[in-house]
């Protein structure tokens, strides 16, 4: 089973990437937001209150997100441990940094008490999107900021924060997926 995971995982990064640097380099339309399912969620109440979807979201992602909503009833973490690109790479980091003594897991009080960020941080950006009609988490979304190959929205200080994304995922195993990641 875990040879088929790695599998699926590496397929969906060489997609991310993939996609990402097709629209870069201008072969496609297409951007990598178009696969977000988050932006199915930070458009949703844009939807329903102004009748359209916010900046670059469309009905794929919305149907993104209720596949996930319903993949993560049925499946539980499937997304984030099979799917995800950041995920993957947050694994693959850790991986290749395991055998240091750099890493450092929080005591389980601690580690239950930083998993409850992710709450404002959904909040605050699910706001801001509504109020300012922009996709308000793009320019420090690891997903988009990685894979849209410096796309729209994407600033120095962007890769700044992504740095420090991937020093804490080394420091401490799977960082962003534990205790910031919105999904």
């Amino acid at each position: 089973m875990t040879t088929v995971r790695r599998l699926f995982q590496i397929g969906f990064l060489v997609a991310a990437a993939t996609a990402g640097f097709r629209h870069a380099m201008g072969w496609s339309l297409i951007t990598v937001e178009t696969f977000c399912p988050f932006g199915g969620l930070e458009s949703m109440l844009s939807l329903f209150t102004n009748k359209q979807f916010t900046c670059a979201t469309g009905e794929r992602n919305l149907v993104l997100f209720f596949a996930l909503v319903a993949l993560t009833l049925l499946c539980r973490r499937v997304f984030c441990s099979w799917i995800c690109p950041v995920g993957t790479l947050s694994e693959g980091f850790f991986r290749l940094f395991r055998n240091t003594r750099l890493h450092h897991l929080p005591s389980r009080r601690w580690d239950r008490a930083l998993r409850f960020l992710r709450i404002p941080v959904l909040a605050t950006i699910l706001y801001l999107t509504y109020r300012t009609g922009e996709l308000v988490f793009r320019s420090v979304d690891p997903y988009y900021v990685l894979f849209s190959f410096h796309g729209h929205d994407v600033m120095g200080w962007s890769y700044l924060i992504i740095g420090i994304i991937l020093a804490g995922v080394v420091l401490v195993p799977m960082a962003w997926c534990r205790y910031l990641c919105p999904l």
